[in-house]
């Protein structure tokens, strides 16, 4: 990450700028996969056009500059041509979630003529039988594949991106080599959230210790690992980006401290964007959330490496505050692959270090 990001987005930490929001435009999807935690069956009352673009009028006018527009699947939304359009005239830097499998020619020269700063793309593996199967639709791979390469042909900025899930645990390098022979970026994680409504279903779908610490000590996942532990955070230091310099919208208008599920924050149905950020009971007490208030957490010696996400918290142990067991676990699993890993993995991550990344995520 570049200096000048990296200052950007302390100083929205510092002053509560919404610098980054993620606007879900549709629950809809034509896909089912297996770890999904949106209910794509709930789709009443989505947001107009017009509801969509004042609302975009309002997140700028609040101070926000990273811009996703994610779902369900953004294609699938008539007016998406349109939405990109205004975003781009807004300034925003336009990130596009997809899994590409409706992606055409007009779609590739809009993206290419406005300039996003990127489309980030669903592959889970190029084995099609292994991808359709967690898709749960047959033939997708071949569509998302063709929906990639298109976005390539035109030159617009692709990222080949994944949870890596034990059903294609074996498929990630195949996946990155394919990225890098048409000249897209690539992204992986392990990390799986619950459903919406706090189902733990998707996490079924997680690797296990084993595959998840062979992983770790893997060079060109370097990115997943952090640096070694740095010192313990002082008691007032904010836990982290949530409603702080983080802000969701769903495809109701409703308004989340970040990308996880918490309960609403605001309708922008009925307040505008600023009210909701300025006034929400539930924001105003989520960016007062110090270090001293994570007791369980603070004084381990293993917290800057912990990806530590209090929603987890709340999803496996029922409290906020609690020391969540699955980010435990495989915080000490990263700690041991720092420690055990190749001699390589410690030179990748340090040159990772030392790149300038460009974009901006949640």
């Amino acid at each position: 990450m570049s200096r000048h990001l990296s200052a950007l987005m302390a100083r929205a930490q510092r002053d509560l700028v919404p610098l980054s929001a993620h606007f879900e435009l549709t629950w809809r999807c034509n896909e089912r996969c297996v770890h999904c935690y949106v209910d794509l069956e709930d789709t009443a009352g989505e947001l107009s056009t017009a509801e969509v673009r004042r609302i975009l009028g309002e997140l700028k006018d609040a101070g926000t500059l990273f811009l996703t527009f994610t779902g369900g699947e953004v294609f699938l939304r008539q007016d998406l041509p349109d939405l990109v359009r205004h975003a781009r005239e807004l300034g925003f830097a336009l990130r596009v979630f997809t899994n590409a499998t409706l992606v055409r020619e007009e779609h590739a020269r809009l993206f290419r003529e406005t300039g996003v700063l990127a489309v980030e793309v669903s592959l889970y593996a190029m084995d099609p039988g292994t991808h359709d199967g967690i898709t749960r639709v047959p033939g997708s791979h071949a569509r998302t594949v063709a929906g990639i390469q298109l976005l390539r042909e035109h030159g617009v900025p692709v990222v080949v991106k994944a949870p890596i899930l034990r059903e294609a645990a074996g498929e990630y390098r195949r996946v990155a080599a394919f990225a890098e022979a048409i000249g897209a970026r690539w992204r992986f994680d392990t990390h799986l959230v619950t459903r919406n409504d706090l189902d733990p279903a998707p996490l079924g779908h997680a690797l296990g210790d084993e595959f998840l610490l062979r992983i770790a000590t893997d060079p060109l996942l370097a990115a997943a690992i952090p640096p070694e532990s740095g010192d313990s955070p002082a008691p007032d230091d904010p836990v982290c980006a949530t409603a702080r310099r983080v802000v969701l919208v769903d495809p109701r208008g409703r308004v989340y401290p970040c990308s996880g599920r918490f309960p609403p924050a605001g309708d922008l149905r009925r307040q505008s964007f600023r009210e909701a950020w300025e006034t929400s009971p539930l924001l105003l007490r989520l960016r007062n959330l110090l270090a001293a208030d994570m007791p369980g957490c603070r004084e381990c010696e293993l917290w800057s490496w912990c990806a530590r996400c209090p929603l987890d918290a709340l999803a496996e142990e029922g409290d906020f505050f609690a020391v969540p067991r699955r980010a435990c676990a495989e915080t000490h699993l990263r700690r041991q692959a720092w420690e055990e890993g190749p001699p390589e993995l410690r030179e990748a991550i340090r040159d990772l270090l030392s790149r300038e990344l460009p974009g901006c995520d949640l």
